[in-house]
């Protein structure tokens, strides 16, 4: 296993990496109809920063399992090379249903649109963010980002009461 070296952080930034998450989601929640806002949650930023710290250590994207004690929703993000905000990186989330051609008029579960529509789920009404970073072995540092959600998107069954057409396109 590499070496790593895991960056000092302060896990009160989670908060405040939540905040920027509340915010950069609802910029685009409030982009679909009757999409109602989310909130922060202390709760979820503490799973969040664990589930980021666990990332870390086995230096790759994985999800939690469908059946996870609390039985959350997660978006995952990893970049190599840099750092990210949670503004870039909900970006990148919600830019799968342009890159997909996502149907909002037959909306249903994607692999490849499942971040874009738990950024919007309908039903989610809380979420906790957390990011760490670290140099494994090279030069360049890798950022893993965590976002839990409360309650958990992308249930199967559930799309059309949850994934609605963006106001304008």
């Amino acid at each position: 296993m590499a070496h790593l070296f895991m960056f000092h952080f302060d896990r009160s930034l989670d908060d405040l990496f939540t905040k920027e998450c509340v915010y950069s989601h609802n910029e685009y929640r409030k982009k679909h109809r009757d999409t109602k806002p989310v909130i922060s949650s202390k709760e979820l930023s503490k799973v969040a920063a664990t589930r980021a710290e666990k990332l870390v250590q086995i230096d790759r994207l994985e999800h939690l399992p469908q059946n996870n004690d609390h039985y959350y929703g997660e978006n995952l993000y990893m970049i190599y090379g840099g750092y990210s905000d949670c503004h870039t990186v909900t970006k990148s989330w919600y830019q799968e249903f342009d890159d997909e051609n996502y149907d909002f008029q037959n909306p249903k579960y994607d692999g490849k649109t499942g971040h874009a529509t738990q950024v919007i789920w309908y039903d989610t009404t809380r979420i906790g963010c957390a990011q760490r970073s670290f140099q494994s072995g090279g030069h360049y540092p890798k950022q893993y980002t965590v976002c839990m959600y409360d309650p958990a998107g992308n249930m199967i069954g559930r799309f059309k009461e949850n994934v609605f057409p963006p106001l304008y396109r």
